[in-house]
């Protein structure tokens, strides 16, 4: 690891346990909490560090800043600087508050504003500016430290790490901006990595999690009684078919993470391996769709699996993600008028290295009436199709002409229910090369929980498309569930027509489709 010099500035602070750069959080509820003279007196430990330099116009992040270094504020007017290891290279300064300005002295003179003071936390800033008209910036978040204060007995308790209920305040997706191992040699510190932008982890409540940062696998989790945190994967190439990596909390509350995994590496030496977080997204029990595309379609319980792949939603209501083995689709709400977007883009990449992307506009009901989609092969050629959707008052989707094969599709509502879906398919000057007319029977429960696949149920073979039903913007259910399609398809060019007829089983968890020639099943769950 790289040693800083021993200068004065609460921004660099030398030789510290956790030798990374972190952004801040942006500090809500902030302010000084009573007298801010009475408030600093104590010893403070530089837990969070963000800063930039701008140079003709050009913004270069500063990243050479250096955690857990103490900083002493005595009742008397002086201070000091130091490692906890290293109390005898401690640097000492003088120091003044008025209003919400903090003046230092002493080796490097420097002004602060403070944006938060309070019992547990101290949050300074500052800027400079240069006679080239360059600037420097600098924000810094310091927690008060049980290693001692400016008194022999400031009052002040140590900060817990978990601050709550930790197997609620872990659900959700978690950003993991910084990564960063180091491992410790003779008493010194050595960098392993420094990894920024890791990826993210998901913690869903049924103590099963996925992340992109560790081992890049699914996982299993739980906590101990004293709140370690347990990671197993499951590998046929593990000795032992699962292997299980412990971490402890260095922090964790509702917006922010850090967690620590302790092991021994093949030179025998003890290895910290930290992982810095900030929640991106909520994970509730049953999330609140109301105010969100989803609840414009689904009224009833909502959809969290779906042949195995998970139905992600962020903490609006939105979907976000469904995730499977083989393809993540990924949404992005964009253009929002009156709260509701006016676009949405997916992302969708498969496992075999095919990617698709659809761009949907939405009309004032909130419904795709435009969707452009290109589908790109892992060799890096692509098509591009376009669809036009057209819909009746009660949000129902009634027509679709789709680019591909030159197709157009046309739905009669009866009661609430699709009664027939006519495809028709056309050669290049508008002739009829061949049509289908499916016709449905209703026999069986009412659509409670709004499901309605277009491709297996109702023959509507738009392809990906059909995610945006799921994300609420491709039109509103039939009120019951279809038990059965009969069909006809007539070929024009060969003059030929032949019959299709299909029957369709339903439980709570899952639907059996019983063809002439075929036979397969879809399962669902639902958050509850």
């Amino acid at each position: 690891m790289k040693k800083k010099n021993l200068i004065w500035t609460l921004g660099i602070l030398i030789g510290m346990a956790l030798g990374f750069t972190a952004c801040t959080n942006d500090d809500e509820g902030g302010g000084i909490a009573g007298d801010a003279n009475e408030l600093i007196i104590g010893t403070w430990e530089l837990y969070d560090a963000y800063g930039y330099k701008m140079t003709d116009g050009e913004r270069q992040e500063v990243n050479d800043f250096v955690l857990g270094g103490l900083l002493t504020f005595n009742a008397d007017g002086t201070g000091e600087m130091h490692r906890e290891d290293a109390p005898e290279e401690a640097e000492y300064f003088d120091w003044s508050i008025s209003g919400n300005t903090i003046v230092t002295t002493g080796g490097q003179d420097f002004t602060y504003t403070i944006e938060t003071l309070n019992d547990n936390e101290l949050v300074v800033s500052r800027t400079e500016t240069y006679d080239d008209d360059g600037s420097y910036y600098e924000r810094l978040t310091l927690h008060r430290s049980g290693s001692g204060s400016g008194n022999e007995d400031d009052g002040k308790e140590d900060e817990e790490p978990v601050a709550g209920d930790a197997a609620t305040l872990i659900l959700g997706t978690w950003d993991t901006y910084r990564n960063y191992c180091y491992r410790v040699v003779y008493d010194s510190q050595e960098e392993v990595y420094d990894h920024t932008d890791a990826g993210n982890c998901i913690f869903y409540p049924d103590g099963t999690g996925e992340e992109s940062c560790m081992r890049d696998k699914e996982f299993t989790w739980k906590l101990s009684e004293d709140n370690t945190l347990s990671l197993t994967y499951t590998d046929e190439l593990y000795d032992t078919g699962t292997e299980t990596d412990n971490y402890t909390f260095e922090k964790l509350t509702e917006t922010d993470m850090t967690i620590i995994r302790t092991y021994q590496d093949e030179d025998g030496y003890t290895c910290y391996d930290i992982y810095m977080m900030r929640k991106t997204s909520a994970y509730s029990p049953i999330p609140d769709v109301s105010s969100s595309t989803v609840g414009n379609v689904f009224t009833g319980k909502i959809v969290k699996e779906l042949d195995g792949r998970k139905f992600i939603y962020d903490s609006d209501g939105y979907l976000e993600q469904i995730k499977g083995d083989d393809e993540t689709a990924t949404f992005i709400y964009a253009l929002f008028i009156n709260d509701m977007p006016t676009a949405v883009d997916v992302n969708i990449e498969e496992s075999n290295g095919r990617q698709t992307t659809i761009e949907a506009k939405l009309n004032g009901q909130g419904f795709a009436t435009e969707i452009s989609q290109t589908d790109t092969e892992s060799d890096g050629s692509s098509r591009t199709y376009e669809m036009t959707c057209g819909y009746d008052t009660e949000g129902h989707l009634i027509s679709m002409e789709d680019s591909r094969e030159n197709r157009k599709y046309t739905l009669t509502w009866q009661d609430g229910n699709i009664a027939q879906i006519v495809t028709e398919c056309f050669h290049d000057d508008n002739t009829t090369e061949w049509e289908r007319t499916h016709n449905f029977s209703y026999e069986g429960a009412d659509n409670e929980n709004d499901l309605l696949f277009y491709y297996d149920v109702y023959q509507i073979d738009f392809n990906s498309t059909e995610y945006l039903y799921w994300a609420g913007i491709l039109g509103t259910a039939p009120h019951k569930l279809a038990t059965s399609l009969n069909g006809t398809m007539h070929n024009y060019d060969r003059d030929s027509e032949s019959e299709e007829n299909y029957d369709y089983e339903w439980t709570a968890s899952s639907l059996t489709v019983n063809g002439s020639t075929s036979r397969y099943e879809h399962t669902f769950s639902f958050y509850e």
